[in-house]
C-alpha cells in the first residue's frame, strides 16, 4: 500500500486505481470497497491545489484506516464531477469514503498559497534587492556539498515526454528529500538553447550567481555561473558562452522565485 501511495505523489503521477495498479506494477494491493472513489477524490483535490510539477502533501489513508473511518456526509456530488462520463455514483457509498474525502479536501484548502511576484525594477542596480539576496541565501546555504543521487525505483519511461518533467525528474533524483526538491524547483533557471543538453541548461539561482549575470549585463564577458546537473566535475561554465538574450536576461532578474524561470538563448 505504501508503494501506491508513494505513487500517486510524486510529481505528474497520473491516477491509477488498485486493479490497474495491480495490473501494471505486478503488486497484490487488495481492494476494499469504495476505496478507490476515495482516493480519487483526495488525489484529484491535491492536484488542483498543488499542481503537475510538486511532490503531494495530502495524507493518504491506508486502506484498514480507512476500513475505520466514520462520519462523514455525501460525496456523491464530488465523485459525479470527476466522472462526467462515467456512470452514476453508487448510492450506497460508505460514510467512511465521504468522511475521509471531506477531511482530505479540507487540509488541502488550508495549504499556504504561492506569494504574487513583486513589481519590475527598471534599472540593473535594483534588479536583486540586499533583502531578496538575504532570503535566498537563507534558503541556500552558501557552497551546499553536492547530494549524491538518491536510488529510487524507476517508473516506466513513455516515448513523449514533455521538457518540463524531464528537468522535474533531474532534480528530483539529486534531492535528499522533498523539502530540498520543493526548494530547488522555486529558485531553478533554464537557459534554453537547443545547442545544449538539458543538463547542461539548469542553474540553481543562488544570488552569487544572480550578481554574475548583472554583471554580464553590464559588460564582464568572463563571469562564470554553475550548471549543477552537468555531466564531470567541470560544472562551470561562462555566460558568454551561454549566449543568453539580454532582454530575457533582464526579465529573469527582474522577477521573483516561484518556480522555474526560463532565460532564451541565441
Amino acid at each position: 500500500m505504501d508503494q501506491y501511495i508513494r505513487y500517486h505523489k510524486k510529481p505528474y503521477a497520473k491516477y491509477l486505481d488498485v486493479q490497474s495498479f495491480n495490473a501494471k506494477y505486478g503488486t497484490n494491493i487488495k481492494e476494499v470497497e469504495d476505496f478507490d472513489l476515495y482516493f480519487n477524490y483526495v488525489f484529484t483535490e491535491a492536484r488542483r491545489k498543488q499542481g503537475p510539477a510538486d511532490f503531494l502533501m495530502a495524507n493518504f489513508a491506508h486502506q484498514d484506516e480507512f476500513k475505520d473511518m466514520s462520519l462523514f456526509s455525501s460525496i456523491a456530488g464530488a465523485a459525479a464531477k470527476l466522472k462526467k462520463k462515467a456512470k452514476k455514483a453508487k448510492e450506497n457509498i460508505g460514510k467512511a469514503a465521504k468522511n475521509a474525502a471531506k477531511a482530505a479536501g479540507e487540509a488541502i484548502d488550508k495549504m499556504p498559497k504561492i506569494p504574487l511576484e513583486k513589481p519590475e525594477v527598471n534599472d540593473l542596480d535594483g534588479l536583486l534587492s540586499d533583502n531578496e539576496e538575504d532570503m535566498v541565501e537563507a534558503e541556500y546555504d552558501e557552497e551546499t556539498p553536492e547530494t549524491k543521487e538518491v536510488a529510487a525505483t524507476p517508473a516506466p519511461v513513455k516515448n513523449i515526454v514533455t521538457e518540463k518533467k524531464k528537468i522535474a525528474d533531474l532534480v528530483l533524483k539529486t534531492s535528499k528529500d522533498s523539502a530540498e526538491y520543493s526548494q530547488d524547483m522555486k529558485h531553478l533557471i533554464q537557459f534554453k538553447s537547443t545547442k545544449l543538453p538539458l543538463e547542461e541548461q539548469l542553474m540553481k539561482g543562488r544570488p552569487k550567481y544572480l550578481k554574475a549575470l548583472k554583471a554580464y549585463l553590464k559588460g564582464d564577458s568572463n563571469v562564470e555561473v554553475k550548471m549543477s546537473w552537468k555531466k564531470g566535475k567541470a560544472k562551470m561554465v561562462k555566460v558568454a558562452d551561454l549566449n543568453p538574450r539580454r532582454d530575457s536576461l533582464k526579465a529573469l532578474l527582474r522577477s521573483s522565485p516561484s518556480g522555474l524561470r526560463v532565460v532564451e538563448c541565441v
